[in-house]
Protein backbone atom coordinates (compact mmCIF):
# COMPACT_ATOMS: atom_id res chain seq x y z
CA UNK A 1 0.00 0.00 0.00
CA UNK A 2 1.42 3.46 -1.20
CA UNK A 3 0.94 6.25 1.62
CA UNK A 4 1.05 9.59 0.74
CA UNK A 5 1.59 12.58 2.56
CA UNK A 6 -1.08 15.81 2.68
CA UNK A 7 1.56 18.41 2.59
CA UNK A 8 0.87 22.45 2.66
CA UNK A 9 0.10 23.04 -1.07
CA UNK A 10 -2.85 20.39 -0.58
CA UNK A 11 -3.58 21.99 2.21
CA UNK A 12 -4.40 25.60 0.77
CA UNK A 13 -6.18 24.10 -2.49
CA UNK A 14 -8.38 22.23 0.05
CA UNK A 15 -9.41 25.07 2.10
CA UNK A 16 -10.21 27.07 -0.77
CA UNK A 17 -13.05 24.40 -2.12
CA UNK A 18 -15.30 24.85 0.20
CA UNK A 19 -17.84 25.48 -1.69
CA UNK A 20 -17.76 22.34 -4.00
CA UNK A 21 -21.01 20.60 -3.04
CA UNK A 22 -22.85 23.97 -3.16
CA UNK A 23 -24.28 22.70 -6.39
CA UNK A 24 -25.24 19.27 -4.71
CA UNK A 25 -27.07 21.35 -2.20
CA UNK A 26 -29.30 23.57 -4.37
CA UNK A 27 -30.23 20.69 -6.72
CA UNK A 28 -31.12 18.25 -3.73
CA UNK A 29 -31.90 21.38 -1.57
CA UNK A 30 -30.64 20.76 1.25
CA UNK A 31 -31.16 24.18 3.19
CA UNK A 32 -35.22 23.42 3.33
CA UNK A 33 -34.74 19.92 4.18
CA UNK A 34 -32.34 21.63 7.54
CA UNK A 35 -35.23 24.07 7.75
CA UNK A 36 -38.13 21.37 7.97
CA UNK A 37 -36.27 19.44 9.82
CA UNK A 38 -36.15 22.49 12.60
CA UNK A 39 -32.80 23.55 12.51
CA UNK A 40 -33.81 27.24 11.50
CA UNK A 41 -30.94 30.09 12.10
CA UNK A 42 -31.26 31.92 15.25
CA UNK A 43 -28.09 34.47 14.80
CA UNK A 44 -24.88 34.52 12.98
CA UNK A 45 -24.89 32.63 9.15
CA UNK A 46 -27.21 30.97 8.39
CA UNK A 47 -27.56 27.02 9.01
CA UNK A 48 -26.62 25.80 5.81
CA UNK A 49 -23.57 27.67 5.34
CA UNK A 50 -22.50 25.92 9.28
CA UNK A 51 -23.69 22.52 7.69
CA UNK A 52 -21.79 22.93 4.73
CA UNK A 53 -18.37 23.78 6.49
CA UNK A 54 -19.32 20.80 8.69
CA UNK A 55 -19.62 18.59 5.35
CA UNK A 56 -16.25 19.53 3.69
CA UNK A 57 -14.26 18.98 6.68
CA UNK A 58 -14.36 15.46 6.11
CA UNK A 59 -13.48 15.50 2.25
CA UNK A 60 -10.83 18.19 2.93
CA UNK A 61 -8.49 15.45 5.70
CA UNK A 62 -9.25 17.71 8.49
CA UNK A 63 -11.12 17.80 11.90
CA UNK A 64 -13.36 20.68 13.37
CA UNK A 65 -10.58 21.84 15.88
CA UNK A 66 -8.14 22.32 12.62
CA UNK A 67 -10.98 23.11 10.44
CA UNK A 68 -12.95 25.62 12.33
CA UNK A 69 -11.59 26.58 15.63
CA UNK A 70 -8.09 27.46 14.67
CA UNK A 71 -8.88 28.56 11.15
CA UNK A 72 -9.84 32.24 11.92
CA UNK A 73 -10.45 32.71 7.70
CA UNK A 74 -14.00 30.60 8.29
CA UNK A 75 -17.22 32.12 8.46
CA UNK A 76 -18.23 29.97 11.48
CA UNK A 77 -17.26 30.57 14.97
CA UNK A 78 -16.63 27.21 17.10
CA UNK A 79 -19.63 28.03 18.84
CA UNK A 80 -22.20 28.03 16.05
CA UNK A 81 -20.66 24.52 15.23
CA UNK A 82 -20.67 23.17 18.03
CA UNK A 83 -24.93 24.28 18.62
CA UNK A 84 -25.30 22.75 15.19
Amino acid sequence: MNTTSVGIQNQTQNSDQFGVFSEYFSTFKIGTLLNRSGITKTKGCTPLTIFTILFNLAFCRTNLYQGVVKNKGTQVDKDAAYNL
